[in-house]
């Protein structure tokens, strides 16, 4: 490092420490009360350290979390999770074991390390794991050392949920964010119809830039208005046990959005459309949310670009739905090899198709005729009944 960038890098510094002493100074008030309560509290029952309530407190929820883990059937359940990737697609693998000692989680079998950046470090594989495993099985106990020791995940190294130094991961959320919902294909199994259906899982901002670069003509953007500006957005999140899933809901991300009027403030963006997507939510007695159609133009007569950090376009998710209906089982390949052996003309085939859904879990489902005759109706009410 030479002179230079070494007075650059002291500049940063300086320039980092300023604006956390001003973020301090901001919130000062609120950490003064809050630290005036604290200080009467230990006055009160006359504490002269934290140390012992704090050991008590996370104790405390060690057990309470092990408690609730030994309500659930033990044993070791697997999911597997297909999504886009980038250039090619990615198997997310999951074997959850549910023991006394608490739950692992191992992600072997998972695809390998990619060129691009949606590569997951270990420690946002663990934190997003276990934020999945924690919002089904303890969601009321804090979150903290103790409560999260009793839930273990691994990741073979040089898998993409695993990913060490060079590897890139700027887009770790694309992938990372998938796994909440990989846990609960888990869960479903021992848990049967107290865990959501899988829903969009990843998020779909709206990342857009105009000015230089947007295009390889500079003639286009000569005189372009520059700008970058960003919003998030979602799809529709599961069904939920017995309600509907929620619509266009950041899950779980939990991010919130600010309105679109803020971004078309401060650049040319303008959204001519945002609402519900009809009928996305996918049929059943319970559906999960629906998705939202954008439509975003410029007002400026320059190109611009949008930054697709996207996935779920070529593969979707799976669903807790034969045909048209809820069941009681989270489908993974054998749903799609039933569905496609499922339309039989004779008695035989038809009851055989009909025990198959039984087989893979299925507690309701919905035949569809094919011949106007009552009387072959009637024939097919004997078969299957």
């Amino acid at each position: 490092m030479n002179d230079a960038q070494d007075t650059k890098r002291k500049a940063l510094i300086a320039k980092r420490r300023q604006k956390m002493l001003t973020l301090a100074m901001r919130d000062a008030p609120e950490f003064i009360a809050l630290s005036r309560r604290l200080r009467d509290m230990m006055d009160e029952f006359e504490i002269d350290d934290l140390g012992r309530i704090g050991r008590h407190i996370l104790e405390k929820s060690r057990l309470a979390s092990l408690e609730a883990i030994r309500k659930i059937k033990p044993g070791t359940f697997k999911f597997s999770m297909r999504v886009d990737g980038y250039d090619k697609p990615i198997d997310l693998v999951a074997a959850m074991t549910i023991g006394e000692t608490g739950i692992d989680v191992d992600f072997a079998g998972t695809s390998g390390i990619s060129a691009y950046g949606i590569n997951v470090p270990l420690c946002y594989t663990e934190a997003y794991a276990s934020f999945g495993v924690k919002c089904i099985v303890a969601p009321k106990i804090p979150n903290n050392e103790g409560s999260l020791s009793v839930i273990r995940i691994t990741a073979p190294e040089g898998t993409i949920l695993n990913a060490k130094p060079p590897a890139p991961v700027a887009t770790r959320h694309v992938t990372g964010q998938m796994l909440p919902d990989v846990v609960f294909g888990c869960l479903h199994q021992a848990l049967g119809g107290e865990v959501p259906a899988e829903g969009t899982s990843c998020l779909w901002n709206l990342f857009a830039m105009g000015g230089p670069g947007c295009t390889d003509d500079p003639a286009e953007i000569a005189h372009a208005v520059p700008f970058n500006v960003m919003s998030f957005h979602a799809g529709g999140t599961g069904a939920r046990p017995g309600k509907d899933g929620l619509s266009a809901t950041a899950f779980p991300s939990g991010v919130r959005n600010m309105p679109v009027e803020v971004n078309e403030a401060i650049s040319p963006i303008v959204i001519w459309k945002k609402e519900y997507r009809p009928d996305t939510g996918g049929a059943g007695q319970f559906r999960g949310g629906l998705g939202q159609v954008m439509e975003v133009g410029n007002l400026d007569p320059a190109p611009f670009a949008l930054s697709a950090y996207y996935d779920r376009i070529r593969i979707h998710n799976y669903s807790l739905v034969s045909t048209t209906i809820s069941v009681s089982l989270q489908f993974g390949a054998d749903y799609a090899d039933t569905i496609a052996g499922a339309v039989h003309a004779g008695r035989e085939g038809t009851k055989a198709a009909v025990e198959s859904f039984a087989a893979i879990g299925a507690d309701e489902l919905i035949l569809h005729p094919a011949h106007p005759d009552l009387d072959e109706i009637g024939k097919l009410a004997e078969a299957v009944l």
